[in-house]
C-alpha cells in the first residue's frame, strides 16, 4: 500500500508543461502540451515507467473534446514489456464532419500470457509456484510476442451516423520461452516464422455522448468488420466482426451509470494471437481479462474465435475545484465485469464466464487528462490493482 500511495502521490504532484487560453465562455481556445513521466501499475503487467507527451490544440471556438490529439509514449514495465506509439486524433481536421485517426505502434512482450482457447483454458497457479509439488515452470502460462501496427482510419458522417473506412497493418513474432510452457504443448499454434496479418476495416458508428473523455449522458455504438486477406498482404485470410455498445446515464445529481458491451465473432483461418486483441475504431487493445476489459480476471485469461464482454460501472463525482487556472474533478466509481470466450462450435453456458468486481478513483485534470485508479477481485485474482490514464470506456 505505501508502494501505491507513492506512485499516487508521485502522478498527482508533477505538473505538466502546458500553455492554454480560455475565451470568454471557458473553453480552451488555444492548445496544452502535457509532458510527463507515465508511471502506472496493474496487476497482470507490474510497474510500468515511461515518459508520454500529450498534445491537445483546441484551436478557435471552444473545439470538443479537442481540435486535434497528438500522443508520443515510450514505456515499459517490471513484467516485460517494452512499447513505444504514436497516436493521431482529430474531429475536425479535415472538417465537414470526417474524422482521421491513426496510430504506429511497437510493443515486445516477453512475458505474454496464454491460457488456452475457449472453454479448454484454465490457470493453476501451482503449476507456476515452485514451492508446490505440482510445479512446472513459473513462466508456463507465457510465450514472447513482439507486434509492429499501423492503422489509419477515416470517419464521414452520414445522416445521424459515421461511416468509418480504413486499414491495419501487423507484423507478428511469436517466440516459445525456455522450458516446458502450455503454448510448446500446443505447438500447432505457433507459426515458423514472423507473420502479417492485415486488414481492411468497415464500420458504421453512432455517437450521441456529451462529453468523449468522461460522458454523462449519451450513447455509443459501432458495428466493425475487418477483412484479413492475402491479396493485401496478410499471411492469412479470415474476417472478423466486433459490434460494441456503450450507454451512459445521468441518474442523480454527479451520478453516473455507464455500461459497455462488446460482442466478437471471426471466421477463417484465424491465428491464437489475433484471439488477444479488442477491435475498435478508436484504440485498439489486449482482450479477454486485465485491465483494458476485464478487470479482476487475469489478462487474456479468456480468448476464442467468439467472445462476449460486459462492463457496468457507477461513477460519482465526488469534488471540483480550480486552482492555478487548472480544473479537477474527483470521482469515484463501482464496478462489475464479466466476459466469456468460446472456439467454433463449442457450447455456450453461463459457467463459462468469469466476472471481476471492484472500485476506482479517477482525477480529472482539465477534463481530458484523467487519472484512473482501479482495484478489483475475482475468482482467480485476490486483489488487482490498475493505475493508467483515462477511463475504461
Amino acid at each position: 500500500m505505501k508502494n501505491v500511495m507513492l506512485l499516487l502521490s508521485i502522478l498527482l504532484l508533477i505538473t505538466p508543461l502546458q500553455a492554454v487560453e480560455e475565451g470568454e465562455n471557458g473553453h480552451y481556445r488555444s492548445y496544452k502540451l502535457a509532458g510527463l513521466p507515465n508511471l502506472n501499475y496493474n496487476s497482470d503487467d507490474g510497474f510500468g515507467y515511461g515518459a508520454r507527451l500529450d498534445y491537445f490544440r483546441y484551436a478557435e471556438g471552444g473545439y470538443s473534446p479537442y481540435f486535434y490529439l497528438v500522443d508520443v509514449q515510450l514505456f515499459a514495465t517490471t513484467g516485460g514489456k517494452r512499447e513505444f506509439w504514436i497516436f493521431f486524433d482529430s474531429p475536425f481536421v479535415l472538417k465537414n464532419d470526417q474524422r482521421l485517426t491513426a496510430e504506429v505502434r511497437y510493443a515486445k512482450f516477453n512475458n505474454a500470457p496464454y491460457f488456452g482457447l475457449g472453454r479448454t483454458s484454465d490457470f493453476i497457479e501451482n503449476l507456476t509456484d515452485e514451492d508446490q509439488p505440482e510445479f512446472i515452470n513459473e513462466d508456463y502460462y507465457t510465450f514472447n510476442r513482439t507486434r509492429t501496427s499501423v492503422r489509419l482510419d477515416y470517419q464521414k458522417k452520414w445522416r445521424q451516423a459515421k461511416i468509418l473506412a480504413g486499414f491495419n497493418l501487423n507484423y507478428t513474432s511469436i517466440e516459445l520461452n525456455d522450458g516446458p510452457t502450455l503454448l510448446a504443448l500446443h505447438s500447432d499454434l505457433v507459426p515458423v516464422e514472423d507473420e502479417f496479418t492485415n486488414a481492411v476495416r468497415l464500420g458504421i458508428i453512432y455517437d450521441s455522448r456529451d462529453f468523449e473523455p468522461a460522458p454523462e449522458r449519451g450513447i455509443w455504438s459501432e458495428a466493425l468488420i475487418e477483412c484479413f486477406d492475402k491479396i493485401i498482404g496478410s499471411d492469412y485470410t479470415f474476417s472478423r466482426i466486433t459490434l460494441t455498445h456503450r450507454h451512459y446515464y445521468s441518474l442523480l445529481k454527479n451520478v453516473v451509470f455507464a455500461q459497455r458491451f462488446i460482442y466478437s465473432n471471426a471466421r477463417g483461418d484465424f491465428p491464437f494471437y489475433e484471439r488477444q486483441f479488442m477491435s475498435s475504431s478508436f484504440r485498439i487493445e489486449e482482450a479477454g481479462g486485465g485491465a483494458k476489459s476485464l478487470r479482476g480476471v487475469l489478462k487474456n485469461r479468456i480468448i476464442g474465435r467468439e467472445w462476449l464482454l460486459v462492463n457496468s460501472e457507477f461513477r460519482y463525482k465526488l469534488y471540483s475545484f480550480r486552482a492555478l487556472k487548472q480544473d479537477f474533478d474527483f470521482s469515484l466509481s463501482a464496478f462489475f465485469d464479466f466476459g466469456g470466450a468460446w472456439e467454433e462450435n463449442e457450447t455456450k453456458s453461463g459457467n463459462d464466464l468469469m466476472a471481476g468486481q471492484g472500485g476506482g478513483l479517477h482525477v480529472a485534470w482539465n477534463k481530458n487528462f484523467i487519472l484512473s485508479i482501479d482495484a478489483a477481485q475475482g475468482d482467480e485474482v485476490g486483489f488487482g490493482l490498475y493505475i493508467g490514464l483515462g477511463y475504461l470506456y
